[in-house]
């Protein structure tokens, strides 16, 4: 399309391509994608595209742990797209928010921030887009219940968020409530001894990350899949598991041109973990 004169369909393009190697962890090949689009956006003035963009660059840098800049770039998404009265911009930019805001600490006010835009869907009547923001809203809400403790409200959202899923075949997403399930099984183990059923949730979630190549479940449901061995006595399966963790972790860390994001990510808490886990 590049040879054409249709530059917004160009722009478009280069967003959805930005969008395909994110989601399958090519991360320097993304971030220039999604440069591309905005530069051709900005050319032609095409502000849904131009409000668009900072949220996917958030997307990127929350995926490898940078949860302040993608706060940053997701607050600016949000700011233009109100200023160009972009609604479906600012929503996506405003629900990426609430989830930097739960990876910086603060799970109350990010459920509080979500509720808030679940009421504001509801009264828009989306339509269409409504089932997407609804994967999203039903997976986040989970993951702030979960860092709360709330185990039951988290399951709830698990098992809603599986529902519109599967009816959508959103892969994704099937993987992530797959995920989000055997966390919380394993948070109540010790009480349950749901062990066995943890880890079959997170091996299927694991299963389906591999297929679509989504770089964050790949190694995230490892890391958390080896806990699950460990409290099980599976020594092997948690070797072998964690190492797999530390394998995907240090191939996407040698992979990203940008040195500072690299250190970032390097340096993220769960990340530093799985590095520094041994045989001891």
């Amino acid at each position: 399309m590049e040879r054409t004169d249709d530059q917004a369909g160009t722009a478009f393009a280069w967003n959805v391509l930005g969008r395909a190697y994110g989601g399958c962890g090519q991360y320097d090949q993304a971030f220039a994608a999604f440069y591309r689009s905005r530069d051709l956006a900005e050319t032609i003035d095409h502000h849904f595209l131009i409000a668009q963009v900072p949220n996917m660059l958030g997307w990127l840098h929350q995926q490898l742990g940078d949860y302040a800049g993608a706060r940053h770039y997701d607050e600016e998404g949000v700011a233009l797209a109100r200023s160009w009265d972009k609604l479906h911009a600012e929503i996506s930019a405003s629900l990426n928010v609430q989830l930097d805001i739960l990876h910086l600490g603060d799970p109350a006010a990010a459920l509080a921030g979500l509720h808030e835009l679940a009421q504001r869907i509801a009264d828009a009547a989306f339509g269409f887009h409504a089932w997407r923001w609804q994967l999203r809203l039903a997976h986040s809400k989970g993951l702030c219940h979960l860092a709360l403790g709330e185990v039951e409200p988290a399951l709830r959202q698990a098992v809603q968020g599986m529902k519109v899923a599967q009816s959508t075949t959103s892969r994704k997403y099937i993987a992530l409530n797959h995920e989000l399930k055997g966390a919380v099984l394993a948070a109540t183990a010790v009480a349950t001894d749901h062990w066995e059923d943890a880890a079959a949730e997170l091996r299927s979630a694991i299963a389906l990350a591999d297929q679509i190549s989504y770089q964050p479940l790949r190694w995230q449901g490892r890391h958390r899949l080896a806990t699950v061995y460990a409290a099980l006595g599976d020594r092997a399966q948690q070797q072998s598991t964690r190492v797999e963790a530390q394998t995907i972790v240090a191939s996407i860390a040698q992979a990203l041109g940008n040195r500072q994001l690299r250190m970032i990510f390097l340096a993220n808490e769960l990340v530093r973990t799985i590095q520094g886990e041994t045989d001891g």
